[in-house]
């Protein structure tokens, strides 16, 4: 009688393994794979996303926030634009995170990202709670220690009908292939291990946790016109069709950035950006220095995440405020009253006496 398995992370491979007593029957083990259909995968390769980069094991015991160019931060900035953009365009939905453990516990120690939904690898397994995000992000991917992935492949090998046995090897980088859903083929390097039946159990484990967290947004009880955003930040590909693929260094904001694309302004001066900025900064004096050490705009990252979020232009626009310096800030769409009030232009009066001295406008 034939046996069917419903289950979002079996692999066809480790059922041969287990369920599979002669070459016979491994012939008959057809696997069918359905690929999320009401999500957009987003693959982002490069980003130092393994634990010990992402979530050391210091990283909540110092008790200090790390420094901005530390992995910890940079997905801190991502989540920090994403929920900036989706407070100020209501219609662009909520965002939920799946990381590590640590990465949530240091997140909650310095209350950062206090109203966003999050979870952790080793934890997700029939949860809800990410079933109504608009976008999800996926950072990191649960790799268990190299003896237990050892004796667990010996386990599988016990039965196998090949007469297979485990092999020495060590990880290392290959390139892998990824389906994109307009037909083309990209390429991205995956960390692996150099013997196939130890990377096939890996596949089993490490893979099937990241399917775990995407089906955590519960993809096939959306629509075709509402569907889930996903960015996967990890150094294995899974089995499914992307509909894009792009690099960290793209897809991982700067500071400029996810005040641009998070809060609608880039300002010029100290005060400005610690108001913009808050929760970027550990205080005024970062907020200080970055306003003065700043070096120019993003390109690659702005085209990227105003094209991913649907806005037009970018504008540059220097105002003369009577009594004050003149001040130069990017901004997208209009000068709305945040601003202004941010600006200390307060009355009508105020705002008749200023004028434009330049305006500049970037498309993508």
């Amino acid at each position: 009688h034939p046996l069917l398995i419903l289950d979002a992370t079996a692999d066809a491979e480790v059922v041969k393994l287990t369920l599979a007593r002669t070459p016979r029957e491994k012939e008959r083990v057809v696997s069918i794979s359905a690929d999320p259909e009401h999500a957009k995968l987003t693959m982002v390769h490069g980003a130092p996303t393994r634990m010990g980069e992402l979530a050391p094991k210091d990283l909540v015991i110092t008790g200090k926030r790390q420094a901005a160019d530390h992995p910890v931060e940079r997905l801190h900035a991502l989540m920090w634009m994403l929920d900036a953009h989706a407070r100020r365009n209501k219609s662009a939905g909520s965002v939920g995170l799946v990381t590590y453990k640590r990465a949530c516990e240091y997140f909650e120690q310095h209350g950062l990202l206090k109203d966003m939904p999050k979870m952790h690898f080793g934890a997700l397994r029939g949860l809800d709670g990410l079933e109504d995000v608009s976008t999800l992000v996926i950072a990191g991917r649960l790799w268990p220690p190299q003896r237990a992935v050892s004796k667990l492949t010996e386990a599988l090998l016990a039965f196998d009908p090949d007469g297979r046995e485990v092999a020495p090897g060590e990880l290392e980088s290959r390139l892998r292939g990824i389906r994109i859903r307009d037909g083309r083929c990209a390429v991205v390097a995956q960390t692996e291990h150099s013997s196939p039946i130890t990377d096939l159990v890996l596949r089993s484990l490490v893979d099937a946790e990241v399917v775990q967290a995407l089906g955590r947004g519960r993809a096939l009880q959306r629509c075709r016109k509402k569907p889930l955003r996903v960015l996967l930040l990890a150094d294995r590909v899974i089995d499914a069709t992307f509909d894009e693929v792009a690099p960290s260094g793209t897809v991982l904001p700067s500071v400029r950035t996810a005040m641009l694309i998070g809060q609608g302004v880039v300002p010029e001066k100290a005060k400005a950006v610690w108001e913009v900025g808050k929760g970027l900064f550990n205080s005024l004096d970062q907020a200080q220095g970055w306003a003065e050490t700043e070096g120019g705009a993003d390109h690659a990252g702005e085209a990227f995440w105003l094209g991913v979020l649907g806005h037009p232009s970018i504008k540059t626009r220097t105002v003369a405020i009577p009594g004050q310096h003149t001040q130069e800030f990017t901004f997208l769409g209009t000068l709305d009253q945040k601003l202004r009030r941010l600006f200390a232009v307060e009355t009508r009066r105020q705002e008749e006496r200023c004028k434009d001295v330049s305006v500049g406008r970037r498309h993508y």
